[in-house]
């Protein structure tokens, strides 16, 4: 059998914490089926105004897609010293860069996000 960590679970655990900024580096994640962000207090929605960012991927994910995609991410994101970048532009930053290998037609490479556009990624 295989281990399973319920969005349930993890909401249960965390107290009902919010999360600022969440990462799920695994498949489908991201999909819009996923209650994952609900577990981490970020409501599913791309115009949210409070200081949240979720990010996950939609289909099928190959580990070394996944890692490229987060590193140019961070890199993007941690480039500026002033904090004036926002995890959307480094999302997109991310997306534009291409050469994402993917396992099938069927499950293209896919990052999705869900939070605040404007939020820039730091604590609090």
């Amino acid at each position: 059998s295989r281990d399973m960590i319920r969005s349930s679970a993890i909401k249960a655990a965390t107290g009902g914490t919010a999360y600022n900024l969440v990462i799920m580096s695994t498949c489908k994640l991201g999909s819009s089926a996923s209650t994952m962000p609900e577990a981490f207090q970020i409501e599913k929605t791309k115009s949210s105004t409070q200081r949240e960012f979720y990010l996950g991927y939609v289909n099928l994910t190959y580990d070394s897609s996944a890692l490229r995609f987060e590193k140019a991410f961070w890199s993007y994101l941690n480039g500026d010293l002033f904090r004036l970048r926002t995890a959307y532009q480094a999302f997109a930053y991310a997306s534009s860069i291409g050469g994402y290998d993917y396992p099938d037609a069927a499950n293209p490479f896919q990052a999705n996000w869900w939070g605040n556009p404007n939020y820039n990624g730091t604590p609090g």
